[in-house]
């Protein structure tokens, strides 16, 4: 296949939906000589920050001179987001390739009626290039859970991080912070190394520590004691030192401290496995680390801000941010999914607003923007909804202002797929 013809066989597997379970995935990598066997790595599961934490950890491995794959979760405009090696993208050609060898063992296996999903299908073909680039370790973000997340395959796992948990995902992972812990802790080995992000829930404490203890597993969580950690008082909190080590992050937010913080404990316990990983890159490809729509500025004047954030945590640390930086007249371009606590998140965005414009995402899942528009307003926010993504981009880009703020956000469908078009009308800067 060439590129073009891997997108349309990446389109075709959508209808086949989520299906649970390690069974498909087992037995398309037995098929291709288990390449997952052929590769260390680092498995990090959670709610939120888990692609800010892949990136900063991924970022000072590549620094420190190691041939570092990284795996992501979700793509929204190209399959190509999900996978890198030494920080790259990799080739449309190269995955094409990859995905023809994936091909050749799916269709064996869908021929006995049980066709792999597309999340399967991009996790074979991710390992594949790992391995077959040299990668000397992987960093591995779950898709969503961990026990039975299709990420899950590594009998070489070195650490297992734990991310900020928050509910989410309820139909698949339970009800309570203590069963979605659970879930996300099915990446635990034997023996092995945890290592949790600060300032977890209560109930995700006390289940972390549960499962840590049952697989007889070293728990690091990082000091925010004020001896270990001090975050400079410069509007967004982002200039800080840990043990001694400076920090700057390119990450936007108060929240990206703890990410940060999750990723630097993970790399001392690899220090200290024997990777040879300095101070200074720690440091360097922490503060250097950036990923697309996670609070990414576009624009100073007015202030564009993309964020993929997506459930009631993630908009809450959204507005921190808003309020961190001071912003005024924000106009909000928003859509949601329908299994997210969208009333909790329009509530903390519509007291923030001076107008919101609900879209519908690109998704099976979506919440129409008719009744995202119908929270927003009764909150007494003006709102609009709009049939397109485009149709509301342009009419907030109409009624901006230099002193506006302009919010994009709800949905990795929304930030991610408005991303490029935001970049390229504010590149030139309008006023």
């Amino acid at each position: 296949m060439d590129y073009a013809k891997t997108k349309e066989y990446l389109k075709s597997l959508c209808g086949i939906g989520s299906k649970p379970g390690l069974e498909r995935i087992r037995k398309l990598l037995e098929l291709m000589g288990n390449p997952q066997d052929k590769l260390k790595f680092i498995h990090i599961a959670g709610t939120n920050g888990k692609g800010s934490v892949t990136e900063m950890i991924s970022s000072s491995l590549n620094v420190a001179g190691y041939r570092c794959g990284a795996f992501f979760s979700p793509y929204v405009n190209d399959v190509r987001e999900c996978f890198k090696i030494s920080g790259k993208k990799i080739t449309q050609s190269k995955t094409a390739a990859a995905f023809s060898y994936v091909k050749k063992f799916a269709d064996v296996i869908a021929k006995d009626g049980d066709a792999p999903t597309e999340y399967e299908i991009i996790t074979a073909a991710a390992l594949h290039l790992f391995q077959l680039s040299g990668c000397d370790i992987v960093c591995m973000e779950a898709c969503m859970g961990g026990k039975l997340d299709v990420t899950n395959i590594s009998n070489s796992t070195l650490v297992s991080v734990i991310t900020q948990i928050e509910i989410d995902h309820t139909k698949f992972l339970g009800d309570s912070i203590a069963e979605i812990t659970e879930h996300k802790c099915g990446i635990l080995r034997e023996n092995g190394i945890c290592v949790s992000s600060p300032n977890q829930p209560s109930d995700a404490c006390d289940t972390i520590l549960k499962e840590c203890n049952k697989h007889s597993c070293k728990l690091i969580i990082p000091d925010t004691d004020d001896d270990s950690l001090i975050v400079l008082p410069i509007a967004p909190f982002k200039q800080f030192s840990y043990k001694n080590i400076e920090f700057d992050l390119s990450m936007i937010g108060s929240h990206q401290i703890n990410n940060a913080l999750t990723a630097v404990e993970t790399l001392f316990a690899l220090r200290n496995l024997g990777f040879n990983i300095p101070d200074s890159a720690i440091s360097q490809g922490v503060s250097s680390a950036v990923l697309a729509a996670r609070v990414e500025r576009i624009s100073k004047k007015p202030l564009v801000l993309l964020d993929s954030a997506h459930n009631h945590s993630g908009i809450k640390a959204l507005c921190d941010v808003i309020d961190e930086l001071g912003c005024k007249n924000a106009r909000v371009i928003i859509g949601m999914l329908a299994d997210k606590e969208y009333e909790k998140c329009i509530a903390l965005l519509a007291a923030r607003s001076q107008k919101i414009y609900a879209v519908t995402p690109k998704n099976p899942r979506a919440l129409p923007a008719e009744e995202l528009a119908a929270v927003a307003s009764q909150l007494g926010c003006d709102t609009s909804s709009f049939i397109t993504l485009e149709g509301a981009f342009d009419a907030a880009v109409k009624e901006i202002k230099k002193d506006d703020t302009l919010i994009i956000c709800g949905s990795f469908y929304v930030s991610m797929i408005l991303r490029d078009k935001s970049i390229n009308y504010f590149s030139g800067g309008l006023f």
